[in-house]
């Protein structure tokens, strides 16, 4: 079994952790009626994500507004997935795969941006530090490069260009690296509590 480390923040498909929880892909169809307004959306989604979705590619799939943080989140998404399709197809998609660290120290890079950039939003920081274990092939990325708007202006060529160099695993001047666990995961133990209100 490989390990890893995911901070846990609370989320409606994952439930509370606890050593022994295994975490699996979104399947259920209640949770895709909930989301999707049509069924020819659900089947779309079926036939583009066979394997089910993680929580966060539920999220990049529903309706977006226009022009707003989560709408360029979306796209990006979307771009670095077609890529990968496209070019890297054996490689873990980032809306199937569980978000983990290598290491402690590498959680910890993750830890410092969340606060810095949520601060005042408990929702977005996590509660928990847990180690994980998989039995599936993770890989390791740079999220620096989903930066596709680094002077606020998009370009589609940079946004490929950026996806290419995150599947093919370069690594930035500054990497955050985060490593796509695919399911099933393995909840292992408890590794560190912190609270962000302090």
């Amino acid at each position: 079994m490989n390990t890893a480390y995911y901070w846990y923040r609370t989320h409606p498909y994952f439930g509370e952790f606890y050593p022994g929880k295994v975490l699996n892909p979104i399947f259920d169809m209640s949770i895709y009626r909930n989301c999707f307004p049509s069924l020819s959306q659900i089947t779309s989604i079926k036939k583009y994500f066979p394997n089910g979705l993680n929580p966060h590619g539920l999220s990049m799939l529903i309706n977006h507004p226009l022009c707003d943080d989560s709408f360029t989140e979306a796209i990006t998404e979307i771009i670095f997935e077609l890529v990968r399709q496209l070019h890297f197809p054996d490689s873990p998609s980032r809306l199937t795969s569980l978000y983990a660290s290598e290491s402690i120290e590498q959680s910890e890079i993750w830890q410092r941006l969340w606060y810095k950039n949520f601060q005042n939003q408990k929702e977005q920081n996590a509660h928990s530090l847990w180690e994980i274990s998989y039995k599936t092939n993770a890989k390791l990325y740079d999220a620096n490069f989903l930066n596709i708007m680094p002077d606020d202006e998009f370009s589609y060529i940079f946004a490929l260009d950026s996806a290419y160099q995150y599947w093919q695993g370069n690594i930035s001047k500054d990497p955050l690296p985060e490593l796509l666990v695919p399911y099933p995961v393995t909840v292992v133990r408890i590794v560190r509590d912190y609270n962000f209100s302090k």
